[in-house]
């Protein structure tokens, strides 16, 4: 039973996107003071949860 490349071609690579993820995250806080990645991802997380709730918000008026 033999595969060729072409035959198992993925169209999406989970631990290629979390790598790739991982390293703009890197270039964001690369050079950081532990109290300055702290803020960051602090900022982050209102980001999201700000995000978050506008989805929301939107699902129940639609």
């Amino acid at each position: 039973m033999s595969n060729t490349n072409s035959q198992n071609k993925k169209e999406f690579d989970c631990v290629e996107m979390k790598r790739k993820g991982q390293e703009r995250i890197l270039e964001m806080v690369k050079g950081l003071t532990a109290e300055e990645e702290l803020a960051f991802w602090k900022k982050k997380d209102q980001e999201l949860l700000a995000c978050k709730e506008a989805s929301h918000h939107k699902q129940k008026i639609a």
